[in-house]
């Protein structure tokens, strides 16, 4: 597990350094879940569902890690999980001692971690880039709802 399904731990650490102010509070907010690989307040702060942008990496990654993780059970490189533990357990520690005390174990899930990070970026960007337009026009339509506020004040005071 990397920060619960789809893999969103590196999404945390891009959320807590976002431009967009809901992605930086969604960051806040998942930090300490995602350590126990629980991702809810990503899955559905991003929102992850129906998100024609984060929906890709969303699929995608978990099956890249499967595939890294299956070649490096099978080669021998990391022997293969002996010990069942909850899913909270947090990365690196669940690495090791899923695979008996291998260090290892940690290894591979630290590449995971990487992998999941490369693979996420381009998507993240992407939709931070939608949300910080949004973000913007959103702010533009409040100061233009201001200023016109303002001014229909101004011309009832003026009568």
């Amino acid at each position: 597990h990397l920060g619960g399904s789809g893999a969103t731990w590196p999404l945390v650490v891009y959320m807590l350094r976002s431009r967009s102010a809901q992605l930086r509070t969604v960051g806040k907010v998942a930090l300490g879940p995602a350590i126990f690989n629980i991702n809810e307040p990503v899955t559905f702060g991003v929102p992850m569902a129906l998100n024609p942008v984060m929906i890709i990496p969303f699929v995608l990654v978990p099956v890249t890690i499967v595939t890294i993780n299956y070649l490096a059970f099978s080669s021998g490189l990391v022997h293969v999980p002996v010990i069942i533990q909850p899913f909270t357990v947090p990365i690196g520690v669940s690495g090791f001692l899923a695979t008996g005390g291998d260090i290892r174990g940690s290894l591979l899930q630290f590449f995971d971690l990487a992998v999941s990070a490369v693979l996420y970026y381009p998507f993240f960007k992407a939709w931070e880039r939608i949300l910080i337009a949004r973000e913007e026009a959103a702010a533009q339509e409040e100061t233009d709802r201001r200023q016109a506020t303002t001014t229909q004040a101004r011309q009832q005071v003026v009568r």
